[in-house]
């Protein structure tokens, strides 16, 4: 059992019946603790820091994507709508989506090369769609420090990850922060 289960579970609900089809926005929300989303609505805006808001948003649009393969403008307008998201939050969140779907091929060649020891395709979707966002931001973007993405990227994995998450995605993103370091020492 994970940390993530004990903390936002109750026993019983660990039992609950899994085989009736369920849509997947039903099931699931931004966060996995968040389990009263039919007072969403009354709820005060979520607390997180813009960015980290944005992000979690994002990996939660691109998470989706990647499993089901569903749209993901569909995806993002249930989040956006579902939740109360400022505008900058959505904005940011939205240009993170783009630009992380539109360059996830060149985005898995390079996390594979800095995640040797596990394939892409057997790394968890937490763990592979965290990574992604990263990289994006840290190749591609240069607009955020490298320590500031690593700890934002940390804390999704410890929010909607497995025990082992934040340790592993912690680890592939220091092997490509030293590459890159040493890239501008040469």
């Amino acid at each position: 059992m994970t940390s993530r289960e004990t903390s936002c579970h109750a026993p019983e609900e660990e039992s609950e019946d899994l085989s009736q089809p369920q849509d997947w926005f039903e099931r699931n929300s931004l966060f996995p603790c968040d389990d009263d989303s039919e007072n969403d609505s009354e709820d005060e805006a979520l607390d997180l820091p813009s960015r980290r808001l944005s992000r979690a948003i994002a990996f939660q649009v691109l998470s989706e994507i990647d499993v089901t393969g569903h749209d993901k403008s569909v995806v993002f307008s249930w989040i956006i709508e579902s939740n109360q998201v400022d505008r900058s939050s959505a904005l940011f969140a939205e240009e993170l989506i783009e630009h992380v779907d539109s360059n996830k091929a060149d985005l898995d060649i390079i996390i594979e090369q800095h995640a040797t020891a596990w394939p892409l395709n057997q790394v968890s979707v937490v763990d592979r769609n965290v990574l992604r966002i990263a990289f994006y931001e840290i190749v591609f973007e240069n607009e955020t420090s490298f320590q500031i993405i690593v700890n934002e990227a940390v804390e999704l994995a410890k929010l909607f990850g497995g025990d082992n998450s934040p340790k592993f995605v912690n680890g592939v993103l220091g092997a490509l922060v030293d590459n890159k370091i040493l890239e501008k020492l040469t």
